[in-house]
């Protein structure tokens, strides 16, 4: 998947001079699939694959489409500065998840590429996101 993801950056970089690529971390909005994320908020029952150690960055669609809109070019990380962990969630959200044994990382932001926070990733807390998130996309909790 890497190496994939690499070969069509190439591919991009060297079709155009002109172009966007967006590297965000973990994509929550309307309509996504149910993930583990959003399992621990929930408090579903069912045991996990990931440990509570496991952390995200998590961005939105609406970071996405601010990011398109200040009409930028090249390579971007859209991540927040913070990232948050399945144990905070679940904290915050006071749910009880059956935990499981793999921990996963989200990777940083690449030092070549551009760094990108929208004004929400630099005034709220991804904690605080996450929660409004579920609340305005009817995930009860």
């Amino acid at each position: 998947y890497a190496k994939a993801k690499i070969a069509v950056e190439n591919l991009i970089k060297k079709s155009s001079d002109l172009y966007l690529i967006i590297k965000p971390g973990s994509l929550f909005g309307d309509g996504m699939k149910l993930n583990t994320i959003i399992k621990v908020a929930l408090n579903k029952d069912k045991p996990l694959t990931l440990s509570a150690e496991s952390s995200f960055y998590p961005v939105f669609y609406g970071d996405i489409e601010e990011l398109i809109n200040e009409d930028k070019e090249g390579i971007y990380s859209l991540i927040p500065n913070e990232k948050i962990t399945l144990m905070e969630i679940s904290k915050e959200f006071k749910s009880k998840p059956i935990w499981g044994k793999y921990t996963y990382n989200c990777p940083s932001a690449n030092k070549l590429d551009k760094q990108f926070l929208t004004k929400e990733m630099l005034s709220k807390r991804s904690i605080n996101r996450m929660k409004e998130f579920s609340k305005n996309y009817g995930y009860k909790y």
